[in-house]
C-alpha cells in the first residue's frame, strides 16, 4: 500500500516504479508533485487508486500492453498522464534500453515489431536505421530520384532511404542497391548517426585497437565516445563489424538526440 499523501509535495521525486505487489495507492499519494515525470505500473492497475491520486502532475505513465488493462482503468486520477503500453520484453526499468525504448515510442519513432513486442535483441536492419533517424529528425520531405534497385516506392524505407541519400548519409552498398535487409553493423550505425548530426569536429585519443584512423568510422566512433553515446564493447574494443541489436540501435539514437 502506498498510503494517504505519501510523496504530497515532493519536488524531488522525478520517476517512480510501482511494483506488482502494491494493491492500493491512497488518497493524494503524488499530489503536486511538479517534477514527477515518468510513473511505471509493474503489474498493471493496483486495485484501489483514491481520488486526486496524481493531482496537478503532468506525466507519462507506463503500464504492461498485455491487455489486462481495460479503457476505465486508464484515468488520469487528477493530473495529465499520457498512457503508452508497455512491450512483454521491455518491463524492466532499470534495463538500460528501457528509456530509450519508449522515448522512441513517445516520439513515433517506432511502433515495435507487434503491438506487445519490440524484440530488443533482434538485429537491426539497415532500413529499420534509415527508417528510425528519418522520424527522429521529424520525417523530412524527400525529393530527387531512386538509384536503388532493391529500394521500392512501397517500402515503408523508401522516403527514408532517399532522405538519407539527399542528406549525405549514405551512399548505400553501391551505385544501384540499398541492402535494406542487411544486418547493421555497429560501425556502420555509428557513421549514420555522425553524418545525420552534421558530421562535428571531433579530438582526442582513439582507445580502441579494432579502430583505426584509416576507417571510415574512424571520426564517427571518436565522436560518439566522447558524446557519450557508447563506451565500446571493452575499454580497448569497439567491436565495429558486430552486429547492432534493436536495443542498441534505440540506445545510440537517444543519446545521440539527447
Amino acid at each position: 500500500k502506498i498510503k494517504w499523501a505519501a510523496f504530497g509535495d515532493c519536488s524531488a521525486l522525478e520517476e517512480i516504479t510501482i511494483p506488482r505487489s502494491v494493491k492500493e495507492i491512497g488518497e493524494y499519494a503524488f499530489a503536486q508533485c511538479g517534477n514527477l515525470r515518468n510513473i511505471y505500473f509493474l503489474g498493471g492497475a493496483p486495485e484501489s487508486i483514491g481520488s486526486e491520486c496524481f493531482q496537478n502532475v503532468t506525466a507519462a505513465a507506463y503500464y504492461p500492453g498485455d491487455g489486462s488493462w481495460k479503457e476505465e482503468n486508464l484515468q488520469d486520477y487528477g493530473g495529465r498522464l499520457t498512457w503508452i503500453a508497455t512491450f512483454s520484453d521491455v518491463n524492466d526499468p532499470s534495463a538500460y534500453f528501457y528509456q530509450p525504448v519508449y522515448w522512441a515510442v513517445e516520439n513515433g519513432i517506432t511502433a515495435g515489431t507487434s503491438t506487445t513486442t519490440f524484440s530488443p535483441y533482434n538485429s537491426c536492419t539497415r532500413a529499420q536505421v534509415m527508417a528510425f533517424l528519418y522520424k527522429a529528425k521529424g520525417s523530412p520531405e524527400v525529393s530527387g530520384s531512386n538509384p536503388f534497385t532493391d529500394v521500392k516506392e512501397s517500402d515503408y524505407f523508401y522516403k527514408p532511404v532517399l532522405w538519407a541519400v539527399s542528406q549525405g548519409i549514405t551512399s548505400g552498398t553501391s551505385a544501384t542497391t540499398f541492402s535494406p535487409y542487411n544486418p547493421c553493423t555497429r560501425a556502420q550505425v555509428m557513421s549514420f548517426l555522425y553524418k545525420a548530426m552534421g558530421s562535428p569536429e571531433v579530438s582526442g585519443s582513439n582507445p580502441f585497437t579494432d579502430v583505426k584512423e584509416s576507417d571510415y568510422f574512424y571520426k564517427p566512433v571518436l565522436w560518439a565516445v566522447s558524446q557519450g553515446i557508447t563506451n565500446g564493447t571493452s575499454a580497448t574494443t569497439f567491436g565495429p563489424y558486430n552486429t547492432c541489436t534493436r536495443a542498441q540501435v534505440m540506445t545510440f539514437l537517444y543519446k545521440a538526440m539527447n
